[in-house]
């Protein structure tokens, strides 16, 4: 990809590697690997394992080094490295300068070959769990996205939260002969962003991942059965032990068309006028300060539907006035459509920090060059950005403001102290 300085090399053995050289950040690599299939692997009689892969694997060291081991070999080495589920793959993300980058490698090498079974650490993991269930009961914004992932789910456990006894009946072998299938033996495809030379470190993967055993190739997320996401509209309240006066409100609309990356933009174009309405509406009618937010939202996942939502925080003596609001200037929009001037104030900003996007490693590693080989679709997102954007235009942006904003559409979700 020249255009783009990205190098893609594919290993005998099946792992990938993706590779962009950059002067952004001096000495600094960031290396991030997508491996096996992630939350949406997890088999669904095994709910609560997802949950315990990050804190048991971020604890528990690798092969015949525990944790205090493992700590001392990155600190005196000036690197990290991090687990995580995540929706689609299993992920290592970490960094290093370039002396460090060989050892970062041979650590990610042992994360990825050599498992560690430590049953305290395990039992560590399910206390540190335990944390999650109690701040549903005490932190709205916990409280909130528990109500919300249920309700979209339909209490899918690949992405609700499941009843604790559930969570808390899971074993050190259920989670091992899950994380060895899909850690130890699944895909692997990993991009590096920095300041370093290309055909040295393409040298230094081939022999560490480049030499693992035969690994399978990448399947993409269109091979992964996805989580159904409900369109049933209604409104859910739930209501948390807290003595601070502070709510949650969120309203969301269903949407859809997000796999072409220039509807994604017009969609995220209407999120945030809607946002900018919102902030208005609210200090003129309200004379509050609260700021909503905005999102459109696909569980990190490339799919094509997902929610436009708005969120903010308010007293709770407001909140249920503030989502009837937040829903009737979505429906305004969607009858009336927005102006020029709506347009411009949304889109102008964001040209304008487009220069800076691309001069982020962030933004590459994750966005771009960790998955380039598995979807190549997002190669092309960088190269357009700036020119959907100049070029999206107010017709389609009223256009999708009127297909999506409805009513009768809204899901609506609040989340209160008791009073």
């Amino acid at each position: 990809m020249a255009d783009l300085d990205i190098h893609l090399v594919e290993f005998a053995n099946g792992v990938r590697l993706n590779l962009k050289r950059t002067d952004f950040n001096r000495n600094l690599i960031q290396v991030r690997a997508r491996v096996g299939r992630g939350r949406l692997s997890q088999p669904k009689d095994l709910p609560g394992l997802a949950l315990l892969a990050a804190p048991y694997l971020n604890d528990a060291g690798v092969g015949r080094h525990d944790n205090s081991e493992l700590q001392r070999f990155t600190a005196e080495r000036n690197l990290s490295l991090g687990f995580a589920a995540e929706s689609t793959a299993f992920t290592l993300t970490g960094a290093s300068d370039r002396e460090s980058l060989p050892d970062l490698l041979l650590l990610l090498q042992a994360y990825v070959s050599d498992p560690a079974w430590r049953p305290r650490e395990f039992a560590a993991a399910h206390s540190k769990i335990i944390s999650a269930y109690q701040e549903i009961q005490y932190d709205p914004a916990s409280a909130l996205n528990f109500l919300a992932l249920r309700t979209i789910s339909r209490d899918d456990p690949r992405l609700a939260l499941p009843p604790y006894p559930q969570t808390a009946s899971r074993t050190l072998s259920e989670l091992m002969t899950w994380i060895e299938g899909e850690v130890h033996r699944g895909s692997i495809e990993l991009g590096l962003v920095g300041d370093f030379d290309v055909e040295e470190t393409i040298d230094r993967v081939a022999r560490t991942l480049g030499a693992l055993p035969r690994r399978p190739l990448p399947a993409g997320t269109s091979s992964l059965k996805l989580v159904p996401f409900t369109r049933k509209a209604g409104s859910w309240t739930a209501q948390v032990d807290s003595p601070i006066p502070r709510a949650l409100v969120r309203v969301q609309w269903p949407v859809s068309g997000l796999m072409q990356i220039r509807q994604q933009r017009v969609v995220d174009t209407v999120a945030g006028i809607l946002q900018n309405r919102v902030r208005r509406e609210i200090r003129e009618k309200l004379g509050a300060t609260y700021d909503p937010d905005s999102d459109l939202w696909t569980d990190d996942t490339i799919r094509d539907d997902g929610y436009l939502i708005i969120t903010l925080s308010a007293h709770p003596q407001d909140a249920s006035e503030l989502a009837k609001l937040v829903a009737r200037i979505a429906e305004d929009f969607r009858r009336n459509g927005a102006t020029l001037d709506d347009l411009h104030a949304e889109i102008e900003p964001r040209i304008a920090e487009n220069p800076t996007r691309l001069r982020n490693n962030s933004y590459w590693l994750y966005h771009i060059v960790t998955p380039a080989q598995s979807e190549p679709f997002r190669l092309d997102w960088p190269r357009t950005r700036e020119a959907d954007l100049r070029s999206i235009t107010l017709k389609e942006v009223n256009a999708a403001a009127a297909k999506f904003l409805h009513g009768n559409r809204a899901q609506i979700f609040v989340a209160t102290p008791h009073r």
